[in-house]
């Protein structure tokens, strides 16, 4: 009998806010949407407001960052770790479930992922600090880095801030990320493997044959969010 391979020991630490920036787009949508009210509203009365679309513009960047170090984790063949009952609690937060925020996420999970988006990438998750409050489990974050030497990626500056004071090598995604491919060739990456996931996902039906339908709305609706979050111009106000 063969011992089965256990995997690595995880040697980055990817903070929840990170993580969500790649697992749903639901507040993207709403400051999409609401930035886009505002402009109308704005219209009607006959005011200017100063660019409504600023939080939808900033919640794009980040998005098109976090995948870019998606995109370098699978290149790198990287072990990540991260707080399963923090990441899941904020995707059904973002994207409630039976809602049609949570559509592309649901398309994500259950479509994209097993067909093979982040091939390359070990995702592992941790239930340390489950009982302990946000500002805690985030110096638990940091101090388990510092303990096990892991590299910590994060937006959170006071998370940053107090990794340096512990000597743990904390950076935004964006900056892990360019060190390992320019963003134009993570895009063309990342798009690529969006193209052949939906492929498989459509030829398997992943598990959803009795559903065809849900196959080929939601799918179809994840996909076009992913691209547009690479170029913008996908039934958004920008493009009127």
């Amino acid at each position: 009998m063969v011992a089965p391979i256990e995997a690595p020991n995880p040697t980055i630490w990817v903070d929840t806010n990170v993580m969500i920036e790649i697992f749903t787009f639901g507040d993207f949508f709403f400051d999409l949407l609401q930035g886009d009210a505002t402009r109308r509203i704005a219209e009607r009365e006959g005011r200017i407001v100063p660019d409504p679309m600023t939080n939808a513009r900033q919640r794009r960047l980040r998005i098109k960052h976090s995948l870019w170090m998606a995109m370098a984790l699978c290149r790198r063949r990287a072990v990540t770790i991260s707080y399963d009952h923090e990441v899941y609690r904020s995707i059904w937060k973002v994207a409630p479930p039976n809602t049609r925020l949570a559509l592309p996420t649901k398309a994500l999970f259950n479509a994209l992922m097993p067909n093979g988006l982040f091939n390359g990438w070990t995702m592992t998750l941790s239930n340390a600090g489950v009982s302990l409050g946000n500002r805690a489990r985030d110096r638990l974050m940091v101090d388990l880095c510092r303990d096990d030497a892991l590299l910590f990626i994060s937006r959170d500056d006071d998370a940053l801030g107090y990794a340096a004071s512990q000597g743990v090598l904390g950076v935004y995604p964006e900056h892990y990320a360019v060190d390992t491919m320019p963003l134009l060739e993570a895009r063309a990456m990342f798009l690529s493997r969006l193209d052949q996931a939906a492929l498989r996902a459509a030829f398997d039906h992943v598990g959803f044959s009795s559903h065809p339908g849900w196959l080929t709305y939601y799918l179809h609706d994840a996909i076009e969010r992913y691209e547009g979050v690479w170029e913008w111009g996908w039934r958004g106000p920008e493009t009127r």
